[in-house]
């Protein structure tokens, strides 16, 4: 049943996102890409389904490698756990966050950010790519009945940072407990 998303694909079809360029199923936007230009630079949003299949994986191995002049940003909704660590296994199914990590995140130069869900409250890391690039993953899943928080990412392409703050509209409030700011992002012009 959770790879049942038929629901969600009716209420966010992949025609009222007139902004995709790809997507790994013809007309269900669970795994899916689109780029940008910001910052004087290309980004590539890369979107894949919870505990991509190995499938899903080998197609945004083919997106990103397509993709080489873009700083890629993956969004997928169970990478971190709450220690800030990359979980190692799934509920179901033959793919892990880490296998996530092994065979696509740490293997092209471009994948700059991965950002998750699903546990813990908040949460971030970085690592180091195979071809020396530093990888900023966050974590942000906080569960409440009262606020949805949202996290605010700045970064700034010619310094080279990133700064975080997690943001409670509904309660007017910035969580700064939960701030985060780096230097050393290397974006590729």
């Amino acid at each position: 049943m959770v790879r049942d998303t038929s629901t969600f694909n009716a209420y966010f079809p992949t025609t009222a996102n007139a902004g995709l360029e790809g997507t790994f199923e013809p007309g269900k936007i669970d795994n899916n890409f689109h780029t940008f230009e910001a910052g004087g630079v290309d980004w590539l949003v890369l979107t894949l389904e919870l505990w991509p299949r190995v499938e899903a994986v080998q197609w945004a191995r083919g997106v990103v490698a397509a993709h080489p002049r873009h700083n890629v940003i993956i969004n997928t909704h169970a990478y971190l756990t709450a220690d800030g660590s990359i979980a190692q296994n799934s509920d179901y199914g033959v793919s892990s966050p880490q296998y996530l990590y092994d065979n696509l995140v740490k293997v092209y130069p471009n994948i700059k950010m991965v950002f998750s869900g699903h546990v813990g409250q908040a949460a971030a890391r970085e690592d180091t790519g195979v071809n020396g690039n530093r990888i900023f993953s966050y974590l942000g899943a906080f569960h409440s009945n009262v606020t949805n928080p949202v996290r605010i990412l700045e970064i700034d392409t010619r310094a080279g940072t990133l700064k975080s703050a997690i943001h409670a509209p509904s309660l007017g409030a910035i969580w700064t407990q939960y701030d985060r700011s780096t230097s050393g992002l290397e974006v590729i012009r």
